[in-house]
């Protein structure tokens, strides 16, 4: 005689279908065991509303300035290693002001958020260069 081995044995967050649930039954069933499982993440309405507004104004910033006013609007940003409040991210954000080739690491890549603070810095630099009497001089 073959012993049969359950398929789902092995992975245990994995659950057999029901075939006698309807649809929104195994949904349910589905749900549950996602808000049971602690690396699952779901997001309220209002945490989407939050984050696609953090995204336009990631979006729209033209300095840090804008990106540190919009921060203190917000409770934080999402990132790849949880969860980042906004007092960290504001933190982070007036040491790349002084210090912008150092801090630039710590900042997630989130949203385009990295990208953004590069973005700023590459125009302030160019910016400031071209400000420079000395560029006069070269031109």
């Amino acid at each position: 005689m073959f012993k049969i081995e359950n398929p789902f044995k092995k992975n245990p967050k994995e659950t057999p279908p029901e075939t006698d649930l309807t649809p929104e039954e195994q949904e349910m069933r589905d749900l549950e065991r996602d808000l049971n499982d602690p690396e699952s993440v779901i997001q309220t309405p209002e945490e989407i509303l939050e984050e696609k507004k953090l995204r336009e104004g990631i979006e729209t910033a033209n300095t840090l300035d804008d990106l540190i006013t919009l921060f203190k609007q917000t409770q934080g940003i999402m990132t790849s290693n949880g969860f980042c409040g906004s007092k960290k991210m504001i933190e982070i954000l007036e040491l790349a002001k002084n210090d912008p080739d150092s801090t630039i690491t710590y900042i997630t890549r989130s949203l385009g958020l990295r990208d953004k603070v590069k973005e700023i810095i590459e125009r302030q630099d160019f910016e400031k260069d071209l400000n420079d009497p000395r560029t006069e001089k070269i031109l």
